[in-house]
């Protein structure tokens, strides 16, 4: 899903996002798999939105997720893996101190 600026109005191309959100479901818009072999970082991403908004995740992306293949990749993107980090719990630390 996302918010179209042009026409002023959500889009759902898969057209399980609204009622993913409704149900409080956490899942890839394609197959888990391929979405997390093209970018291994989505894994964390996944995770994130899931915790942050007391999501559940799809159980469907539990399997993707410990995929071999994946994990490699995930392995490679240790550098925008500290980025990512930093940057979490650099806004859990303002969180804290401004709450």
């Amino acid at each position: 899903m996302f918010y179209n600026i042009n026409e002023g109005m959500v889009e759902d191309y898969t057209k399980m996002g609204v009622n993913d959100l409704k149900l409080g479901v956490v899942r890839t818009p394609l197959e888990p798999l391929q979405t997390f072999l093209d970018d291994p970082l989505r894994v964390l991403r996944t995770i994130r939105f899931a915790t942050r908004f007391d999501f559940k995740i799809a159980e469907e992306i539990f399997p993707a997720a410990q995929d071999p293949r994946v994990i490699v990749s995930y392995q490679t993107s240790k550098g925008k893996f500290r980025t990512l980090l930093s940057k979490r719990l650099a806004m859990r630390e303002l969180e804290k101190r401004w709450t």
